[in-house]
Order: C-alpha cells, then structure tokens, then sequence
C-alpha cells in the first residue's frame, strides 16, 4: 500500500503543477508524431516556460488585486464570506481531508482520461481532455467535503469521490464547446470551474440576446468598434487594463483619505501613488499572461495533434481561461468592468437586505469571470450581450456562494467565513442533492 501510495502521490503533485502536466503531454504529443529526440526535449521545454510565464502574469494580477478585497471591507465597513476555491481546499487539506482530496483528484483524473479514450463516436470535440491541473485540485476539494457531511471519509470517499470527479471532468468542457469553438477555430475548448456560467449566461443568454434583436446584436461587436484615432489606445489591453483599474483602486483610496491607507496598505507611500501603481502592476499581469498564452498555444496544438491522431483518436485539449484572452482584448476588458460594477453592488444588496451571508467582493473573479464571460457573450451577442452576460453572471457568483454553503458542510469544519462559487458551488449541490436522495438526510 505504501509503495502505490507514494506513485500516487507523485502522480498528484505532478498534476499539482499544470505547467508539467501539459509539458508531459506535449512530449507525448510529439513521441506520438515521431518527431527527434531533440524536438521532443525542445518541445517540452518551451511548453513548460510558455505556462510558468503565464502563472507569473497571474500571480502579478492576483498579487495587484489583493489589497482589494480589503480596500473594500475598510471602506464601506462590512464584514462577510470570502470566496475562493483554492484558499476553501487548502483550508480543507488542514483539516483532515488532505488523503480524501489527493487521491480523488489524481484518481479521478486517471478514470476521466479513460472515459475519454472509450467515448464512441468520431464528431469533433465530442473527446476532451481536461487539462486545467489546479481546477481539478479544487474541484476534488468541493466533492471530498460534500462527502463528509455524510460521513463518507477515507478510501470510501476516494471511490465515490473518483467518479464523481472523472464525471466532471469530462461533462463540463462539452457544456462550453458549442460557444467556444468559433473562437479557437475548433483546436481546443475550456476546462476550468466556469464551465456553468458560461454555458448559461455566455452562451445562452447571450445567443438569446442576440435572437431577440433579429440577429442585429452579434453584429455589434466589441472588437468591431470604430474608435477615433485620439484614443484608439484603449483597445491595447494593457494600456485599457491599467486605466480601468487604476479607476478601481483610486474610488475607495479616496474615500478611505491618506491616513488610514498608508499606514493600513501602501506601506507609508503616497496612497495615490500606491493606487496607481496597483492598478499598473495588475495591467503588466495581463499583458504578462497574453504573451505567456501567445507562446504556449504556438506550442501545444501542433504537439497536441499527436495526441489526437495516436493516443486519443479525435481528442481535444480542455484548457485554462486565459487562452482566448488574446482574441478579444475589448470584450474581455467590458467583460470585467460590467463585474466589477455588479458585483461591489450585489455585495452592497446582501448588506442592506439583511442576507444570510454577505460575500465580499472578489477581485480575481472580477477579472477571470468578467474577461471570460466578455469574450464568449461578444461572439454570440455582441455589446449587448456582453453587458447582459455580464449582469446575470455577477449576481450568480455573488448568490451561488450562499446557495452552496450548506452542501459543502464547512461549519462542520470549523472553516466560518469561507464557501466555493462557480461550478465548485453548483456541482457541490448536485452531487450533495443526489446524496440526500440516496441515502437521505446526513446525519446530524
């Protein structure tokens, strides 16, 4: 036992670090083409330092955009449930379901590449390959503490667990496909826990949008717009990233006055300066993470064929967010500033509404769910379809948080203050919804 578990647990930590994973898969791409030694080598490497620039462009975006959450919370003097699934998981590894959540995601991983390999049939895009490695981590989180609420620990949560993880894994990137594939000309589809909401409110209610106008919404197009030359800057994302933000941080540095900001944030530096220089650190992220995606997709759809023609005949790669960023750089930014707007108002509602739970506004949601959903709602619906996307999916990540608490039994933890949003939140109720009418209501 203790042999397979060590494999197992290399296996995970490999799966751990989604910049490996896919760099192994790209060489195995590319053993399958037949390509050299050298290329193959080569081929991994690039792949490999393509992803770890894009995590460097996150990590600058996340780091800008942490002092948000608090900017917000000191400025309008509330307290709440901060949701974020990486910090949920983590925090559940700490308590006890480290075994549960480790194996679930590399087993289930495992399961999901084999019911991709046997699915039948030859349309394209039907097999998927979920390649997004810290996505599975916290979705392997979601479903190991629905379990507890149960009971079901151990390697009995690791059986039902596996299942109920390769079940995701390979449903969620079909939900997106449909609406994806335009943009990426068919070479790769989503895999990430936005699966849901951008299937219902990028894709549907966006197409829906576009159907009740007679088809004239589509053509309205962000990317499309005629900008006078004076300010044809704002459609370099970089530029209109820094200026939406620099926006974002300076409304409540305002409010908040220089005292309590520079000795609470900005470290004793100038708390206008400080603003803007957040707001310009997290527009270097995203420029970071465009080039990063650049280099990274040159690589891996030519290595990922081999893939599909050897391996997994017909298969797909399932991908992170970011890589349709670079396609639509002003839907994405429309996409982000509807969700600023929306979600600083929604968690505004639940504080003056008396809600059960008020969730704080989440400023790395702000930007991946408001850049994401921009892009697909543009290609389906145009502007209008982005703004009304964008609305509807701002109160759906600030209310599915509360709707998702109970099935996640964190109280049961001792983990207060914290719950899941995205499909983390919505597939914690399904499969919490399918327990109960299993084996009924969980034990108090």
């Amino acid at each position: 036992m203790s042999v397979w578990w060590t494999v197992l647990k290399v296996f995970t930590d490999i799966l751990s670090i989604p910049s490996l994973t896919i760099a192994i898969i790209a060489a195995i791409g590319l053993i399958a083409l037949k390509k050299s030694w050298s290329d193959v080598f080569s081929g991994f490497m690039r792949v490999f330092i393509a992803l770890l620039i894009v995590v460097a462009g996150a990590l600058t975006v996340v780091n800008a955009l942490t002092p948000l959450n608090d900017l917000f919370v000191t400025t309008f003097g509330f307290r709440g449930v901060y949701t974020l699934e990486e910090v949920t998981t983590a925090s559940a590894i700490a308590k006890g379901l480290g075994m549960e959540i480790g194996a679930i995601y590399g087993l289930g991983f495992i399961l999901h590449v084999i019911i991709v390999r046997l699915i039948p049939g030859k349309r394209p895009g039907i097999r998927q390959l979920y390649l997004t490695g810290h996505v599975m981590w916290t979705m392997a989180g979601a479903i190991a503490l629905v379990l507890q609420i149960w009971g079901i620990r151990g390697w009995g949560a690791v059986a039902i667990g596996t299942v109920m993880l390769a079940f995701y894994l390979t449903v969620a990137p079909l939900m997106v496909w449909p609406f994806v594939k335009p943009i990426t000309k068919g070479q790769w589809s989503i895999g990430h826990t936005q699966s849901f909401g951008l299937f219902l409110f990028a894709g549907i209610v966006a197409k829906g949008i576009d159907l009740i106008t007679g088809g004239r919404a589509r053509k309205w197009r962000a990317e499309e717009l005629s900008i006078p030359q004076q300010i044809a800057f704002i459609k370099q994302p970089g530029i209109i990233s820094a200026l939406i933000m620099i926006v974002v941080f300076l409304v409540p540095v305002i409010v908040l006055g220089p005292g309590v900001v520079e000795a609470k944030f900005s470290g004793g530096k100038n708390y206008i300066v400080w603003a803007i220089q957040q707001g310009a650190m997290f527009a270097a992220g995203v420029e970071v993470i465009l080039f990063g995606v650049r280099t990274f997709l040159g690589e891996i759809i030519p290595a990922f064929q081999g893939i599909s023609e050897r391996v997994i005949p017909g298969a797909v790669p399932a991908l992170d967010v970011p890589t349709i960023y670079p396609f639509r750089p002003t839907a994405m930014m429309l996409g982000v500033v509807m969700h600023v707007i929306v979600t600083i108002f929604a968690t505004m509602l639940q504080a003056m509404t008396g809600s059960p739970m008020v969730i704080l506004p989440n400023a790395i949601y702000m930007f991946f769910v408001g850049a994401t959903t921009g892009i697909i709602a543009d290609e389906w619906g145009g502007i209008p379809g982005v703004i009304v996307a964008s609305i509807l999916s701002g109160f759906w990540y600030m209310y599915l948080p509360i709707w998702a608490y109970p099935f996640l039994g964190l109280e049961k933890l001792g983990l207060t203050g914290l719950s899941m949003s995205a499909d983390c939140g919505i597939w914690a109720i399904f499969y919490g919804s399918l327990l109960r009418l299993i084996l009924g209501p969980p034990p108090s």
